[in-house]
C-alpha cells in the first residue's frame, strides 16, 4: 500500500563556505542553511577572510554545480 504525504516546505537560503591553506586549492567545504537572507549575508561577511588560512562564504542556488577555488566558486 502506498501513502502520499504532503509536506509544507520553507525555502531555505543556502550558503557554501570553502576554506584552505595557501592558494593551491580548497581543503574544507561546509554547507549552511538559513531562514533569512540577512542571517546568510551576515554569515558570509563574518566567514570570508583572505590570508594564509583563508575562508570564503557565498549564497548559492540549490542545484548549482560549482568548482570550489581560492576565494571564489566557479
Amino acid at each position: 500500500m502506498l501513502y502520499a504525504f504532503k509536506f509544507k516546505t520553507m525555502s531555505k537560503i543556502v550558503v557554501l563556505k570553502t576554506e584552505g591553506k595557501g592558494k593551491e586549492g580548497v581543503d574544507f567545504v561546509t554547507v549552511m542553511l538559513f531562514d533569512k537572507t540577512e542571517d546568510a549575508d551576515k554569515y558570509c561577511k563574518e566567514n570570508t577572510k583572505e590570508g594564509k588560512y583563508w575562508s570564503f562564504a557565498e549564497i548559492i542556488s540549490v542545484g548549482d554545480r560549482l568548482e570550489p577555488w581560492y576565494m571564489e566558486n566557479l
